[in-house]
């Protein structure tokens, strides 16, 4: 069956940003701030494909380009938690840009990482430009916590692409497999980079979920102030030359590095890009198994670097670099200390850049992990952990389960 690509105007681009804003809650009237940030920065051969969705208007497809915006069509109501909206719009849009150009795919909201992802209807599935700009906005918006739904019963789910119209939101899971069945369909197998422009997506778990279908993985371990991603500076820092992963996450975290370093007072700000390669994934189950034997004794040395380790928002999300290092440094097996050293090694051979501003996060090194502090906190995450390709290759919650 032939894929129909969107109508863009912009043919041969020589790179390609594929952004999903869900924007139906209380970020609505930041989606197009951050359009007039791309409009101002893309250069002339870039090209941008947006699927926005605002609170109380219709959902709209666009193609920014040449530093123009255009609506290609009007999708009416949609929810932006449902990965079959999402897969058709990503679909579409990968078979709209050649196959030779680099692409990166964006996803633009609140997030929580991977923390109690509970989605009821959960699917898994194979501008005005008088908008006023970052850089002359005289009052900045809280930081991008996690939102709500109105309704009681909704305050107990988190994730990504939160849609209060609808109740909607995409989880983890959801998301790498929308990444898997969109680039299939449109005959892809990667691109160059997935990013989030979201809080706490920066974690070792999400990268993994992603490692197959992008070569570079972008995202925040913390929360991101409310202004979230610079596109004007990104998007002007690939202006000339080839674009690839490596280009597209040094640019963005040096941007987002450059937009902050000048505002403590919205610190702390982190950003991270890693190539996606499984040898995080395979360092951190060899640490598991070289735990395993040692019992409560290995517990005792894996938890105690824990609390000695950079921690973030969601106060169980821990620094890997920071972890291993603490590990290495306590650890009285060898083998452990050892398991320890090579993990700091593997996630430091992935760092591609990574900034940390603000003394709060000055042990971040760029990715975060889950290390649940008490059995309460392993039974609020547990069962949707467990159901990610980490866990499932690792063994980390049910390890975690024989001493919490």
């Amino acid at each position: 069956m032939s894929v129909q690509p969107f109508a863009i105007q912009m043919k041969s681009p020589r790179f390609a940003i594929i952004e999903l804003f869900g924007g139906d809650n209380n970020l609505s009237s930041y989606v197009d701030t951050d359009l007039n940030e791309m409009l101002d920065g893309l250069p002339g051969d870039g090209l941008v494909i947006a699927l926005t969705d605002h609170f109380g208007s219709a959902a709209k497809v666009l193609e920014l380009s040449r530093g123009r915006l255009r609506t290609l069509e009007d999708w009416g109501e949609i929810d932006t938690g449902d990965p079959a909206v999402l897969t058709a719009f990503l679909t579409r849009a990968l078979a709209s840009v050649p196959a030779e150009v680099p692409v990166a795919i964006g996803f633009w909201d609140h997030g929580s990482g991977v923390f109690d992802e509970a989605d009821p209807a959960a699917d898994i599935v194979a501008r005005g430009r008088a908008v006023t700009p970052r850089r002359r906005a005289l009052r900045q918006r809280p930081r991008r916590r996690l939102f709500w739904g109105s309704r009681p019963a909704d305050q107990q789910i988190r994730a990504m692409l939160h849609d209060d119209t609808n109740g909607g939101l995409l989880t983890t899971l959801e998301a790498g497999k929308v990444l898997t069945g969109s680039l299939a369909a449109a005959g892809r197998t990667k691109v160059e980079m997935v990013f989030s422009d979201t809080c706490l997506n920066g974690m070792v778990e999400v990268l993994a979920e992603f490692d197959t279908v992008a070569r570079v993985i972008t995202a925040s371990e913390d929360l991101e102030p409310g202004d979230g991603w610079d596109y004007h500076r990104w998007l002007g820092g690939l202006a000339a030359g080839p674009v690839d992963g490596l280009r597209l996450g040094q640019s963005a975290v040096a941007a987002f590095e450059q937009s902050y370093f000048s505002r403590p007072e919205l610190f702390p700000c982190t950003l991270g890009a890693f190539t996606a390669s499984g040898a995080i994934v395979s360092a951190f189950k060899s640490l598991v198994a070289a735990a395993q034997p040692l019992s409560e004794a290995g517990f005792i040395a894996l938890d105690t670097a824990r609390r000695r380790s950079q921690s973030f928002d969601i106060k169980d999300s821990y620094d890997l670099i920071d972890f291993a290092q603490n590990l290495a440094s306590i650890a009285q097996d060898m083998a452990l200390r050892s398991a320890a050293g090579l993990l700091e090694q593997a996630t430091t051979a992935a760092r591609v850049a990574h900034c940390a501003l603000g003394p709060s996060v000055a042990r971040s090194r760029g990715l975060a992990f889950w290390f649940p502090s008490s059995r309460g906190e392993w039974f609020n995450t547990s069962a949707t952990y467990s159901a990610l390709h980490f866990d499932r290759t690792t063994g980390w919650a049910r390890y975690l389960r024989q001493f919490l």
